[in-house]
C-alpha cells in the first residue's frame, strides 16, 4: 500500500470553516484508506500558529480536535501579527517532516524553500505558494 505525506498549514484556533474542511479531509482519507485497498494511506501533520495567550495551559479547540483525530500537530508560537520568527520555524518543520505535498491557505508558507528545492504545494490562496524559479 502506498502512502502520501501531507503537511497542512492552518491558521485556526477554533473549528472555523478552514479547520472543519481540513479535519473532514483527514477523517475521510482515513476511512477511504481503510475501506479501499487502492487508496493511499494519508500520513497527515497539521502545523498551526499560537499567539501568546494569557492562559496557555491548554491547547486551543482546533489543536484539540486535530489531536483527537490522531493527527500529528506542530504548534508554532507566534508573538504577534507578522511575527517573522514563524518563517524559520516553518522551514524546520518542512525539513524534519519531508512532506510529499504541502496544503495551505497561509501566505506564510511562501518562504519555505527547502534544501532539496521547492515542494509541491496546494495553495488555497493565490499567492501562498510562490512560482518556482526558472
Amino acid at each position: 500500500m502506498t502512502s502520501l505525506k501531507l503537511l497542512t498549514i492552518v491558521e485556526a484556533t477554533t473549528i472555523n470553516a478552514v479547520a472543519k474542511t481540513v479535519l473532514e479531509f483527514y477523517r475521510s482519507a482515513r476511512e477511504l484508506s481503510q475501506n479501499a485497498p487502492d487508496f493511499p494511506v494519508i500520513e497527515g501533520c497539521v502545523a498551526t500558529f499560537d499567539r501568546q495567550r494569557v492562559n496557555q495551559s491548554s491547547p486551543n479547540d482546533f489543536v484539540t480536535a486535530a489531536r483527537e483525530l490522531g493527527l500529528d500537530v506542530e504548534v508554532i508560537p507566534e508573538r504577534r501579527r507578522f511575527d517573522h520568527s514563524v518563517i524559520p520555524a516553518l522551514r524546520r518543520i518542512v525539513e524534519r517532516r519531508v512532506p510529499d505535498v504541502v496544503v495551505t491557505n497561509s501566505v506564510k508558507f511562501g518562504h519555505c524553500r527547502t534544501p532539496i528545492g521547492w515542494l509541491p504545494c496546494v495553495a488555497l490562496l493565490r499567492k501562498s505558494c510562490p512560482a518556482q524559479p526558472a
